[in-house]
Order: structure tokens, then C-alpha cells, then sequence
């Protein structure tokens, strides 16, 4: 998480200033999951990340709309969440 902060940091997106991060975890607990993609939604998030299979499919059946990226998914075209790698379809990329 350092490191995509520091990144979002170098793109301009300052926390506290034009962004805020609201962490959840679930360890990889799908259906707790989906309640902690729900609260997201209901928080208004405008963007969601995941990292691993389970927490990424649970994203994906809790929203058709809010834009996700995803990773540690090891085959995203195997596991549903994406059409192709070239053309991922959907909300979600990784």
C-alpha cells in the first residue's frame, strides 16, 4: 500500500487533499468480502482495489459499475474476473 500511495502521490493525488484511502480487509473471506465491498459502495468510493482472487470476484459480483483493479490474481481470464487480458471488459482491470 506504501508504494501505491506514493505512486498516486507522484500522479498528484495528495490523501487529505484531493483523495482519501478507506482501507478493508477480509482476508480473503469471500462472503465477508462482499459486505466490506458493499460498505464501499454505500461510502460512494469512486475507484476500488483488491488484492487476490476471492476478494476481486466477490468486488466484481457486488458491482457491475465501480471502476476495480485488481492485484495478485494469478489468471484473471480463468478465475471470471476479466473477458481477455487485451480486452478486460466490464469495471475491472488489473
Amino acid at each position: 500500500m506504501a508504494v501505491f500511495r506514493q505512486r498516486m502521490q507522484a500522479l498528484g493525488w495528495t490523501e487529505g487533499r484531493n483523495v482519501q484511502f478507506i482501507y478493508r480487509w477480509s482476508a480473503g473471506d469471500a462472503v465477508q468480502a462482499r459486505q466490506l465491498a458493499k460498505e464501499l459502495l454505500d461510502l460512494r468510493s469512486d475507484v476500488i482495489l483488491t488484492n487476490s482472487t476471492p476478494v476481486t470476484v466477490a468486488v466484481r459480483d457486488t458491482t457491475p459499475t465501480t471502476p476495480t483493479i485488481f492485484v495478485q490474481v494469478s489468471d484473471p481470464v480463468d478465475a471470471g474476473v476479466v473477458q481477455s487480458l487485451a480486452r478486460p471488459g466490464g469495471n475491472l482491470t488489473g
